[in-house]
């Protein structure tokens, strides 16, 4: 896709691609915003999330960010990535961060139907690029 489309084409399919994942995967997104609105404030409903973190899903705070950390191999030798198109990349292989922004999107849909507001989420790292974590910055 790198090869045949221009950034801004091949950026906006995979953005589409993670919007329906995450509308496909609504119950992820439901049970969010039954915690939001159970927390008397934004404030609490983060600290209770960054509390509830596991090691292989966690959520991190930094000035202003939040950092959400995925470590797929927590959930199965070899697993670089939860989504079911690239579970089967091979061991030392790499994918375009092309990729990525379908994992991006699905967290900003995630965040802003919970928070029901906009965020901004960029990639920081990814298990298809080489890292041992895909790391996500949401600015608040």
């Amino acid at each position: 896709m790198d090869a045949l489309l221009p950034e801004e084409t091949r950026n906006g399919v995979m953005e589409s691609c993670g919007k329906n994942c995450s509308e496909a995967n609504r119950r992820v997104i439901d049970a969010g915003i039954v915690k939001r609105k159970k927390a008397k404030t934004e404030e609490s409903f983060i600290d209770a999330e960054v509390k509830a973190s596991k090691a292989s899903v966690r959520l991190e705070r930094g000035d202003g960010v939040l950092y959400q950390i995925y470590t797929p191999r927590g959930f199965g030798k070899g697993l670089r990535c939860y989504c079911s198109l690239a579970r089967g990349l091979p061991e030392g292989e790499k994918m375009s961060p092309t990729y990525c922004r379908c994992g991006e999107a699905f967290a900003r849909n995630y965040w802003q139907s919970v928070l029901g507001r906009p965020v901004e989420v960029k990639l920081l790292e990814s298990g298809l690029t080489g890292s041992d974590v895909c790391r996500f910055e949401i600015r608040l």
